[in-house]
């Protein structure tokens, strides 16, 4: 599938539009294929990526991988439940800093970030996040305020106002400038090092990328 950026709502349209106005990109999910060699891969700049996102695991763990994700995105919830693997095989020694990289092909990818940063302010991002993945195919029926109340968000009226909230829409719009900035192709992609991969990485691909980070320092 291919597509463009989503754009929802005018905070996002300004936010991006420094970005979007050198060019218009097409956006594509790449398809999981065995082999490592199969995989885009290349080497990239990342300390302008460790601002912003959501850290999944120990935020000192000293292996750190960097996905940029979209909820609609089928491969994003296979790749999702791969890194959930990949963390529990290696407690405090692996985290996940979660970005978002919505397509506008996705109706509903945007205002799937939009609840899972608010209900971050209310300490439930990992939870809802799971949950919208899990609910990928029935996100339409369910409704934002049903998710978040099973995440364990408490205060549903604060949910509702957040989702208006154009300080949401810059976050989220950060994390899409910051994934142009990186030249991305599709979705998902992960930063491990300063290695760029993209597409949804079997366990063992992953773990062999994350090897050869750990490998000069006795980590892993």
């Amino acid at each position: 599938m291919r597509g463009r950026h989503v754009a929802d709502g005018a905070a996002v349209v300004a936010a991006i539009a420094a970005v979007t106005m050198v060019g218009r990109m097409l956006w594509a999910e790449i398809r999981p294929t065995t082999p490592a060699s199969s995989f885009a891969r290349r080497t990239v700049g990342t300390d302008y990526l460790m601002e912003g996102g959501h850290v999944l695991g120990e935020a000192t763990a000293p292996l750190a991988i960097i996905e940029f994700s979209d909820f609609q995105c089928p491969f994003c919830r296979r790749l999702q439940k791969t890194i959930a693997d990949e963390l529990a095989r290696h407690p405090g020694q692996v985290s996940v800093r979660y970005r978002h990289y919505p397509l506008i092909g996705h109706s509903l990818a945007f205002p799937a970030a939009v609840a899972a940063e608010c209900a971050a302010r209310q300490g439930h991002f990992e939870s809802l996040a799971n949950l919208i993945f899990q609910h990928q195919d029935s996100l339409a029926s369910i409704g934002w305020t049903a998710l978040a109340r099973r995440a364990g968000v408490a205060d549903t009226d604060s949910f509702a106002l957040c989702r208006k909230d154009p300080e949401i829409q810059r976050r989220i719009a950060a994390d899409v400038a910051a994934g142009q900035r990186l030249g991305l192709t599709g979705t998902p992609a992960l930063v491990i090092g300063d290695q760029l991969v993209v597409g949804a990485l079997p366990l063992d691909t992953l773990e062999a990328l994350l090897r050869e980070q750990a490998r000069d320092h006795g980590r892993m």
